[in-house]
């Protein structure tokens, strides 16, 4: 078990990219962009940061034809603003995927991009294994690189070196006992619940991989407990508030 705790921390070390996203509103039947969505836009290309996707959505008034039509608009509207041509992989979902029960949280764009980390100089005691180990009862310790395709709880493929390495921790110890935290941020409600569907994901992950259920418990806490006022200021910020994290119960 010690050999699969080290290599899974060799694992961690060397990972690169970290993927997060950018959300970007758009009003009723509208494809340009705001000036607060501009501003967004700049401070990301700014950033230097990789975009890999780019998702657009609108809301159910007017045809699916229609809809998927102004999707891509604003998926164009975009791309303009960040001045790139180099980003191949666009969706215009349209009315297809609804997430919220308000319409104006469905009118949007989803950017995904890769936010470097620092891949040589991470501390040991950074890593997951390390802090359940040094962890205390009712501690809370967040899944850093965990990330979800955006507006849904499926994992991205960047996410199984982290859900790995929990899974080891788990096991290497049988009396640690966790609760599974999932929270959001970007919206002033969890309109579809999504929070506590992320976190049954991690928890459903570790069931498929032999963890008893009697170990673990889910919860989603929506925008209840955010790190950073909402709205956010930033994308920083943003990304503090969009986490699932990890209460030790028993160590």
């Amino acid at each position: 078990m010690k050999k699969i705790l080290i290599v899974l921390l060799v694992c961690i070390n060397y990972s690169i990219y970290a993927q997060d996203s950018l959300i970007v509103y758009f009003g009723f039947d509208q494809y340009t962009l705001s000036k607060k969505s501009r501003g967004q836009l700049i401070e990301l290309k700014n950033s230097g940061k990789t975009i890999v996707s780019i998702h657009g959505f609108t809301d159910t008034c007017g045809s699916v034809t229609y809809n998927k039509w102004l999707a891509e608009k604003r998926i164009a509207s975009v791309i303009n603003q960040l001045k790139s041509k180099s980003i191949n992989e666009n969706y215009a979902f349209g009315e297809e995927f609804l997430f919220a029960k308000n319409n104006k949280q469905n009118r949007k764009v989803v950017i995904i991009y890769d936010s470097k980390t620092p891949s040589t100089n991470i501390p040991q005691k950074e890593s997951i294994t390390s802090q359940i180990t040094a962890g205390k009862v009712g501690e809370k310790i967040r899944l850093k690189s965990l990330n979800f395709y955006p507006g849904i709880a499926d994992l991205l493929p960047q996410s199984t070196s982290v859900l790995k390495e929990l899974l080891a921790a788990m096991n290497a110890n049988k009396k640690l006992i966790i609760e599974i935290h999932g929270h959001i941020c970007c919206a002033p409600e969890d309109y579809a619940n999504l929070s506590n569907e992320r976190a049954q994901t991690v928890y459903q992950f570790l069931i498929n991989n032999g963890i008893e259920p009697a170990r673990m418990s889910y919860k989603g806490f929506g925008v209840s407990q955010p790190l950073f006022p909402v709205p956010e200021k930033t994308e920083e910020e943003r990304v503090g508030n969009r986490r699932v994290e990890i209460k030790i119960i028993s160590n």
